[in-house]
């Protein structure tokens, strides 16, 4: 009888051990899940950071350009030249489509972002070749002007 109490108290105490174990590896677990969910948490924070990073970047260039074509805008006078009231139509156009890609930049999502940071990319190369080739025309139209007030 010994020998059965002895050997039911040996089974019972590998068992208790085994739970242990057991329970000690569930913890573990636990601790591991935990830890990666705070480790995608901060992934998470780190990737919304550096969107929102590039965005500002591009949001920035467009609002440089749409700033210079504002400003030609304003400094257009009204003086009903063909080539001016051109231009003008020219300039507004810019600034229409620049405004559009900015509100575009600051609602793009991170799935869409990198088609949105092309586009924004290739709309900056075409508005500052549009704005040489406008710049080169309002110096044209003046310098037109100035010689025919002269001739008068």
């Amino acid at each position: 009888m010994k020998k059965s109490l002895l050997l039911v108290l040996s089974v019972l105490l590998f068992a208790c051990q085994e739970n242990k174990a057991q329970q000690e590896q569930k913890e573990k677990a636990k601790e591991n899940v935990e830890k990666a969910g705070q480790n995608l948490k901060s992934a998470a924070q780190n990737t919304g950071d550096y969107l929102a990073m590039q965005k500002d970047s591009v949001k920035a260039a467009l609002q440089e350009q749409l700033d210079k074509v504002d400003k030609k805008m304003g400094d257009l006078k009204e003086d009903g030249a063909a080539k001016t009231a051109d231009t003008k139509q020219k300039l507004q156009h810019w600034h229409d489509v620049l405004s559009r890609k900015i509100d575009d930049v600051q609602q793009s999502s991170g799935d869409k972002w990198e088609e949105t940071k092309t586009g924004a990319n290739l709309l900056l190369t075409k508005s500052n070749r549009a704005w040489d080739r406008i710049k080169q025309g309002i110096r044209e139209t003046f310098s037109d002007q100035d010689s025919t007030k002269k001739d008068k």
